[in-house]
This record gives structure tokens, C-alpha cells and sequence, in this order.
């Protein structure tokens, strides 16, 4: 059970973040099986086969799981529900970005996890930006359930063959926001040979 001070959304907005931090190039650690509320989320830079598995992760500040990714990566079976923005822009259940990345990340697999806005704000669920250009190889998003959020339901930006597959990424009341009904999307941005199978979505999938 990892957690900070019990308390309401406004407070929980104002948490430092994150709750559990990787150092830069940590090798083969992981977190599994953890509590994980009233606090932060999941975060790090350039993991070398790092597990995120098996996780709850709610009632906490800004993004459930964000990482500058490295190499093997494992998250699976995590529900992230209940977030909460600490200012007005968007935020992520799972996030990537390769920003002061110098290597391509590779072999991730992102797998049955549920991403849910529940009682909190509205967040992308599965969003891998690429600010320095560096393509993605080898990613695997399968078997998610992603449901009430905003725009990005699954978007990846600049991949080499991802497959995404098997996805549920639904939108409902849960994703009105100030008036504005945000559909959710399956969406790859300059990517090649994309699997992109089997998905239900309400909206896409999208290639641009």
C-alpha cells in the first residue's frame, strides 16, 4: 500500500508527484501488486526491462504511469481510475515521450489494463508522443479496456510495426467535459506497417 495523506480531489491536486520513481537506466526492477493512491503515480527514464504489473493505481495526482522509455518493458493488468489534474491541460492514465531521448525505445508491451476515468477528471488513456523523432519498435498494445476518457484512447506517434489489437476504447457520459463530449480514438501518427486488428472503438482507427 503506497499512498500519501488521505484526502479530497482538491487536495490531491496539489500532491508531488510521482508516488514511485525508476532512476535513469534501472535495470530488471519492477512493482507489482501495489496500492497505489493518494499520491502520485509511476514514473522513469530509459528502464531496462522494467514491470508495471499488476497494479491499482486511483485518487492520485496528474498521470496514473509516464515514462521516457528504454528497453523490455512490461505493464500489464493495471487498473488506473480516479485522477485527478493538478492545473487545465491534459493528462495520461499511461503516458510516453522521448524528449533528451538519444537511443529508440523498444519492446513494449502494454497489456489488460483498465483505464477508467471513474469519479475523477477526464484523462488520455494510452498516449505515446515522440518529441525527439526517435521511432518506437517493437510495441505491443493488446487487451485494454479504456472507458470515459478524452481524445487519445490509444495514440502513437512515429512507430516502426506496432501492433494494436484486441483493444476496447469506448466513449460515454464519463467523457463530457465543460460541455464538450471527447470521443476517444485509436490513432497512429507517422507510423509504418502498423497491425492495428480486432479493436471496438468509438472512434478510428486513425492514420495520419
Amino acid at each position: 500500500d503506497i499512498h500519501g495523506p488521505i484526502a479530497g480531489p482538491d487536495e490531491i491536486r496539489k500532491y508531488p508527484a510521482p508516488a514511485v520513481s525508476f532512476g535513469r537506466g534501472a535495470i530488471d526492477c519492477a512493482i507489482e501488486n501495489c496500492d497505489i493512491h493518494h499520491a502520485g503515480g509511476v514514473s522513469g527514464i530509459s528502464p531496462i526491462g522494467a514491470r508495471i504489473v499488476g497494479n491499482r493505481i486511483h485518487d492520485a495526482r496528474g498521470d496514473g504511469i509516464q515514462f521516457a522509455p528504454g528497453q523490455d518493458m512490461l505493464i500489464e493488468g493495471n487498473e488506473i481510475t480516479d485522477l485527478y489534474s493538478p492545473v487545465a491541460a491534459h493528462f495520461d492514465g499511461i503516458q510516453f515521450f522521448t524528449a533528451n531521448l538519444k537511443e529508440a525505445p523498444r519492446g513494449i508491451v502494454i497489456r489488460r489494463n483498465r483505464l477508467l476515468r471513474g469519479k475523477g477528471d477526464p484523462f488520455q488513456s494510452i498516449f505515446a508522443n515522440n518529441e525527439a523523432s526517435l521511432p518506437y519498435r517493437g510495441v505491443v498494445i493488446e487487451e485494454n479496456l479504456v472507458a470515459g476518457g478524452q481524445y487519445h484512447g490509444i495514440s502513437i506517434r512515429l512507430a516502426e510495426a506496432p501492433v494494436i489489437r484486441r483493444n476496447y476504447v469506448t466513449g460515454d457520459a464519463g467523457s463530457l467535459d465543460a460541455g464538450r463530449t471527447m470521443t476517444p480514438w485509436i490513432k497512429l501518427v507517422a507510423s509504418t506497417e502498423a497491425i492495428v486488428t480486432d479493436n471496438i472503438t468509438t472512434a478510428g482507427p486513425i492514420f495520419d
